[in-house]
C-alpha cells in the first residue's frame, strides 16, 4: 500500500464521513475508491470551487478531517525522504524513484487539501 492510497483514505475518511461532503459524492471509502476521491479532491482545488452540494454545516467536521489528514502527512513525508535518501545511499536507483514519485504525489495532495480548506473557510464565514 504506498502513502497516496493511505493518504487518500484518510481524506475520504474527512470528506465524505459528513454526508455528502466536499467530494460531493457518498460512498464507503473502499480500497478501490480512493484513487478517484483523490481526484476528486484534487479537481476541486484545481477548479478552485466547492461543488453545489457542500453544506457549510458540515465544514467544522471537514475541517477537522482535513487538519487530521494533514498531520498525518506532515509525520509521513519526513519518514518517507529518510527512506528514500536510504534508498539513494544503497544505490537501489529504482526504489528511490518509486519512493519520490509516492513523495510528489503526497505533497501535490496535501496541497490540495490546503486549497480545498481555504476554499471551505472562505465559503462558510459570516461576512461581518
Amino acid at each position: 500500500m504506498n502513502a497516496r492510497n493511505i493518504a487518500a483514505g484518510i481524506a475520504v475518511v474527512a470528506l465524505v464521513g459528513t454526508g455528502a461532503g466536499v467530494a460531493g459524492a457518498s460512498g464507503s471509502g473502499h480500497h478501490n475508491h480512493w484513487k478517484s476521491e483523490v481526484a476528486r479532491i484534487e479537481a476541486i482545488a484545481k477548479a478552485g470551487k466547492l461543488p453545489a452540494s457542500f453544506k457549510c454545516a458540515n465544514a467544522s467536521k471537514d475541517l477537522a478531517r482535513i487538519t487530521k489528514a494533514e498531520t498525518w502527512i506532515n509525520a509521513y513525508l519526513p519518514k518517507a525522504e529518510a527512506r528514500e535518501g536510504a534508498a539513494v545511499a544503497a544505490h537501489k536507483t529504482r526504489l528511490a524513484h518509486v519512493i519520490a514519485h509516492r513523495i510528489a504525489g503526497v505533497e501535490k495532495f496535501e496541497s490540495a487539501l490546503v486549497t480545498v480548506s481555504s476554499l471551505i473557510n472562505a465559503a462558510c464565514t459570516s461576512p461581518s
